[in-house]
């Protein structure tokens, strides 16, 4: 993290709290973040644009004249040995 006061400092350094104008510091933003990235809704969306990437990334790679990948199984249920 960059200070203002142009040295790099550690995360969550007391010199590097920088009040802004709200008067919130780096460390409320980043507590505040981290609780956003933690929620179920940020895993849903976050999965969503994996697929969408996946999804463009592999129609080009068949437009481009590429073999399509193989079907992978997501869960393979195992039976009990007993």
């Amino acid at each position: 993290m960059l200070c203002l006061t142009s040295h790099l400092c550690p995360p969550l350094s007391p010199s590097c709290t920088i009040t802004s104008k709200g008067g919130q510091t780096m460390i409320d933003f980043e507590k505040a973040y981290g609780d956003f990235i933690d929620r179920k809704e940020y895993d849903e969306a976050q999965n969503a644009l994996f697929e969408i990437v996946r999804i463009s990334f592999k129609a080009g790679w068949e437009a481009a004249g590429g073999n399509p990948p193989p079907s992978q199984p997501i869960v393979r249920l195992i039976p009990n040995p007993e």
